[in-house]
């Protein structure tokens, strides 16, 4: 009988860390296909007038595509989140939006909009790294409701920047570059159907001079990215920039850090 009273709460518990696992995986999975559809929706739909904000009913189904998808995230990391972190999230919310609208409207060639969403990555892991990318683009999205779709390929560089944490790839400064070409192309290849489908790309009559094609509100597409902070340069190219440059920075100081608190860092060293 001894035996057994010391077994029991041993296999409930592991018992009940598998349900909570599998429950976290659920909730990942619900996240992820939340903000996978609204991609799709928006590619697929092609809304013109999706820059009008909440106005608009496509701008206010991305909202509450993406929104929904964070939440799911948020609430899949939230047990596994150390309360420093959960303090920190708001605060690289914060810099994303701050530093993509300074960088959007000063027209600096500087891509520093996902510091926050790759640091959030390297200390709490791929759920809460996508979470924070699409919320800071949801965020900014009330002052520059043109960043909103893009806030698939957002999650997707912090998803993947949690995964290059996990893997160790921020334990060598210079494999975060690696890390960043891969999420580049990842990412560019995400981005570049809401570019050219919901901007312009394939809707409205051809420009008369080069033959390009110009939204429905008749602005060239790349005077509309500028006014909103977006991108001009190539996909790829801007989201490998976008993401090398604050890898660098994170794992520079996960390099860096005291030795207590490096095992709490997936890209410390050891």
């Amino acid at each position: 009988m001894s035996q057994q009273s010391l077994t029991l709460p041993a296999t409930g518990s592991a018992a009940g860390r598998t349900k909570a696992q599998r429950n976290r995986r659920l909730l990942e999975l619900g996240g992820a296909a939340a903000i996978a559809a609204t991609y799709l929706f928006l590619v697929l739909t092609q809304p013109a007038d999706i820059a009008n904000g909440p106005a608009s009913f496509p701008a206010l189904v991305a909202l509450g595509g993406f929104l929904l998808g964070a939440v799911l995230l948020i609430a899949a990391a939230l047990p596994a989140l150390p309360t420093s972190t959960l303090v920190l999230m708001p605060v690289a919310l914060v810099l994303n939006v701050v530093l993509g609208q300074l960088m959007g409207t000063t027209g600096l060639p500087f891509y520093v909009d996902a510091i926050g969403t790759v640091l959030i990555a390297v200390l709490a892991g791929p759920a809460a790294g996508a979470a924070t990318g699409a919320l800071s683009t949801i965020v900014w999205s009330f002052i520059n409701p043109t960043v909103l779709p893009f806030a698939a390929g957002a999650a997707l560089i912090g998803f993947l920047a949690g995964l290059a944490a996990r893997s160790g790839l921020f334990r060598r400064f210079y494999l975060a570059p690696v890390a960043g070409f891969v999420t580049g192309i990842l990412a560019g290849v995400v981005s570049a159907p809401i570019a050219a489908f919901v901007f312009g790309g394939t809707a409205g009559p051809r420009h008369r001079s080069g033959g390009q094609r110009v939204p429905r509100d008749g602005r060239h597409p790349a005077r509309r990215h500028h006014q909103a902070g977006v991108d001009l340069r190539p996909h790829g190219q801007g989201h490998c920039l976008r993401y090398c440059r604050p890898a660098g920075l994170c794992a520079a100081a996960a390099h860096h850090l005291p030795v207590p608190v490096r095992p709490q860092v997936p890209g410390a060293r050891r």
